[in-house]
């Protein structure tokens, strides 16, 4: 019966320490999921911050173009008037650079 007590205790002896080891472990792997959340959260933060900026790039692209595509409305509107000019006179014309 002692034998079976001491063997029991000792199995239990064993477990605790496996129970303690796996603990530790579990607390470690819990330390590194967290300063791995962190970096996440800061390159999540530093994502928003970038596509900030592409949609305000963006918009001022959309801006840009929108003011060209009326300067080639206005170009093509003054050309337009050119050519009438020049096939509506009976005049020869010479350009000089």
């Amino acid at each position: 019966t002692k034998e079976y007590v001491f063997n029991l205790e000792e199995e239990l002896k064993q477990t605790r320490e496996e129970l303690q080891t796996s603990l530790e472990e579990i607390e470690t792997s819990n330390e590194e999921l967290q300063a791995a959340n962190e970096e996440l959260l800061a390159s999540n933060e530093e994502l928003q911050s970038t596509n900030e900026e592409l949609q305000s790039v963006n918009e001022e692209i959309n801006t840009v173009n929108a003011e060209n595509l009326q300067k080639m409305e206005d170009l093509a509107a003054l050309n337009a008037d050119v050519n009438n000019l020049l096939e509506s006179t009976q005049i020869g014309t010479i350009f000089l650079d």
